[in-house]
């Protein structure tokens, strides 16, 4: 059965796409089927806390691949679902939350794929707004949520050096045969 209501998250995220106010850091695609993320650690500061109770990029993107969001194109912030276009925000009642343990049919969203994306992460990423209620609890959270987007990053930051390595060792063979 589909929902009537759209979850809170996507309304939220819909209008902050739609605010023609925002699209030099936030936008429609030409063809309003995905939307970009033109600037990140502006969107993260700037934009976010208006939205949501916090201005962590992270969390942003970890939500939106539970939404089933898959990110295009790897040298840049788009993203995109099905039912989530410009001007058709009556197709948000089609999208779905992924249950916890529900196998994942598209390729979830990379939340980091190149250094300068690291960079910027670490620069914007910030504990989320703690909860009144139970602050204890959030704060074991956040550094559970935290320590695990740190070993991620280490992990990409590993392959980048590696890659880094394979190329320079690349150029010192090309310079060594001129």
């Amino acid at each position: 059965s589909h929902r009537s209501v759209p979850a809170p998250f996507l309304t939220k995220t819909f209008h902050l796409v739609d605010d023609s106010s925002t699209d030099d850091v936030v936008s429609w695609s030409e063809d309003g089927t995905t939307f970009v993320v033109w600037r990140p650690p502006e969107f993260a500061k700037d934009i976010l806390p208006n939205y949501f109770k916090h201005n962590n990029f992270s969390s942003f993107v970890r939500q939106l691949n539970t939404y089933g969001f898959r990110k295009i194109v790897s040298d840049r912030w788009e993203f995109a679902n099905e039912y989530f276009r410009k001007g058709q925000q009556d197709l948000l009642c089609e999208i779905h939350r992924r249950k916890t343990g529900q196998p994942n049919t598209m390729q979830p969203i990379r939340q980091t794929s190149t250094a300068e994306d690291i960079l910027w992460s670490h620069v914007t990423t910030t504990s989320p707004v703690p909860s009144p209620r139970a602050p204890h609890f959030t704060a074991a959270v956040s550094i559970c949520d935290e320590n695990e987007r740190l070993r991620r990053d280490n992990c990409i930051l590993m392959s980048e050096l590696s890659r880094l390595r394979r190329l320079n060792d690349e150029v010192l063979l090309f310079v060594q045969n001129q």
